[in-house]
């Protein structure tokens, strides 16, 4: 992918990761204090607590953007013998970017962002790398098209990275009524979701689901962000 669409703009965050903007007057996909760094921070900690707790590593990532919730959560299970990733994008162009970044030896906006993962997990870009073209040959690593519209329920789902745009600009996706009924297709007995928002329908949902909230601030200064399990 050597160029971006017209409505796509590169800006770079305080911790100098790439994000993009998708329209002019649009918003960014990530928080201008950082983009690794907030997807560190409220991510990779989900992921962490699957982890901890030795469940089955099967994440639902609702947004893939640039990619680095997923290449934070392959580099961290990578060595591990089963784990799953099915990602959802609505832009065909991510999705292709994302799998040519792979594939290919251009340099993208995709490459750049495998590289910084990367240096934060303290592995090699090669070896974060090898394991994705390997995610994404065997199947371990699924793009798939907009969410919900493409999605499948997945009753084993033991982790929820919920990256979508606000509810300013993505309404359907915080609708109270439409968060229940993808959330339910989605998760086992056991599951984590994170996401960068804290909403009262969001809430509602998660608890009416049997997920507990847990206290977790928001990143870069934010009052609040949400984490919730469901054991």
């Amino acid at each position: 992918m050597r160029e971006l669409p017209l409505n796509a703009k590169i800006s770079i965050t305080r911790d100098g990761s790439p994000t993009l903007r998708l329209s002019h007057d649009g918003e960014e996909m990530h928080h201008s204090g950082g983009a690794l760094s907030e997807s560190f921070f409220i991510y990779d900690q989900a992921l962490q607590e699957v982890l901890h707790r030795r469940w089955p590593v099967v994440v639902t990532s609702v947004g893939l953007g640039l990619g680095y919730n997923e290449l934070i959560a392959i580099g961290r299970v990578r060595t591990h013998s089963n784990w799953k990733i099915v990602s959802y994008e609505s832009q065909e162009w991510l999705r292709k970017g994302f799998v040519q970044a792979l594939s290919g030896r251009e340099t993208t906006i995709f490459t750049e962002v495998l590289q910084r993962v990367a240096a934060r997990l303290e592995i090699s870009a090669r070896d974060l790398k090898a394991a994705a073209q390997r995610a994404l040959k065997s199947g371990r690593l699924q793009l798939r098209g907009s969410f919900p519209g493409s999605l499948t329920p997945s009753r084993d789902c033991t982790c929820v990275f919920y990256d979508v745009f606000s509810k300013k600009t993505n309404a359907e996706l915080w609708d109270e009524e439409n968060l229940k009924l993808a959330l339910t297709d989605l998760n086992s007995k056991y599951a984590v979701f994170a996401t960068y928002a804290a909403t009262g329908a969001l809430n509602r949902t998660l608890r009416a689901l049997g997920f507990r909230l847990l206290p977790k601030a928001g990143f870069c200064g934010k009052r609040q962000s949400t984490l919730a399990i469901r054991e």
